[in-house]
């Protein structure tokens, strides 16, 4: 729709840079702040199951902006880094809950952020993205009026138009093609699931028959039942 918008933020890349020193703070937290505030014993957290990231986050992120710019009028792009996000919380805990130092850390914590984009070769990991839809509007100005007449082909299309239709198609084919790969993973985890299912039900049987053994051995129990 002509005048529509589209926001996105979006993640685009992932900096080296900005995984080493994410990974710092998170060292930092574990030794120096989340003990004091963790209720659980280090066993029982070992014991949790680990979410890691989803395999479709770094699909076609190369394409993002690309794809983006040549559909809409980009009015807004802003690229940003995200390894400090916690940190504002985490100081927060460490110094005792105070929401004063809360406001100063994520005041820091954002402009350092910017800071270490500036200088980042690779740059930012997220990109916060505002575009407006012209595009068909302005293909309709550049579009000549062309009247039929008796023995005469119609005119080729723009070639701008032919570009956009080609993406279109491009993009579709990329998305069947990762729809298809997804129901492949989502097979495999129906499979996994009922594989783990039939091992605790055999486990169950196991134990029930250990149980029984058990329960006969027990004195007066052998001769109970006739």
């Amino acid at each position: 729709m002509v005048g529509g918008a589209l926001a996105l933020d979006e993640h685009v890349g992932n900096s080296r840079l900005a995984a080493s020193l994410g990974s710092e703070l998170h060292r930092w937290a574990e030794a120096a702040v989340l003990p004091r505030y963790r209720t659980l014993p280090p066993e029982a957290l070992q014991t949790l199951p680990d979410e890691p990231h989803s395999a479709l986050e770094d699909s076609s992120v190369s394409q993002v902006l690309p794809l983006v710019s040549s559909l809409f009028k980009v009015q807004l792009l802003r690229p940003r880094h995200v390894f400090l996000d916690h940190y504002p919380l985490l100081y927060y805990l460490d110094v005792g809950r105070d929401l004063e130092g809360f406001r100063h850390a994520l005041a820091i914590a954002n402009r350092m952020q910017e800071l270490v984009r500036a200088v980042d070769p690779e740059g930012g990991d997220y990109i916060t993205l505002v575009a407006e839809n012209t595009r068909a509007h302005r293909l309709e100005e550049q579009a000549p009026e062309t009247q039929s007449e008796p023995g005469l082909t119609a005119a080729a299309p723009p070639t701008q138009e032919n570009a956009l239709q080609e993406q279109v198609g491009a993009l579709q084919a990329q998305l069947a093609e990762q729809s298809a790969w997804a129901r492949d993973l989502e097979g495999e985890l129906q499979r996994k699931n009922a594989e783990l299912a039939r091992l605790r039900a055999h486990v169950r049987r196991l134990e029930s028959g250990r149980l029984m053994r058990l329960l006969r051995r027990l004195p007066g129990q052998s001769g109970r039942g006739h």
